[in-house]
C-alpha cells in the first residue's frame, strides 16, 4: 500500500493546503548550517511556527480543532483530557494496553 511521509516532497502540497485554508505564509531562512529554516502561519491573530511545511500543517490542525476565542496561556490544550492516561506513554509501551 502506498504511504504518505514527512519528506521535503511533500512540502508543497502542505503550503497549498495552508493557503487554501487562508493562512498568510512565511519562511524565514536559517542564520546558520544545519540549523532549520522558520516557517510561520498566521490566521486570525494567532502565529503558528514550526520548523517544517509538514509540522506547520499539524500545528494548524491543532488550532482548527481548538478555535481559541482568547488568546490564554496553553489554549491548545483546552481540548486535551487531562484525566485519561497519556497516549504518549502508551503508544511509546509505558503504560496500560488500551
Amino acid at each position: 500500500m502506498p504511504r504518505l511521509s514527512s519528506h521535503v516532497n511533500v512540502w508543497e502540497t502542505c503550503l497549498q493546503l495552508l493557503e487554501r485554508r487562508g493562512y498568510a505564509l512565511r519562511v524565514v531562512p536559517a542564520e546558520e548550517e544545519g540549523e532549520p529554516d522558520e516557517w510561520y502561519a498566521e490566521k486570525d491573530g494567532y502565529t503558528l511556527l514550526a520548523d517544517t511545511p509538514v509540522e506547520l500543517l499539524g500545528l494548524a490542525a491543532v488550532y482548527e480543532d481548538v478555535r481559541p476565542e482568547a488568546p490564554v496561556d496553553y489554549w491548545w490544550r483546552a481540548k486535551t483530557d487531562r484525566e485519561a492516561p497519556r497516549l504518549l506513554d502508551r503508544l511509546r509501551g509505558r503504560g496500560a494496553a488500551g
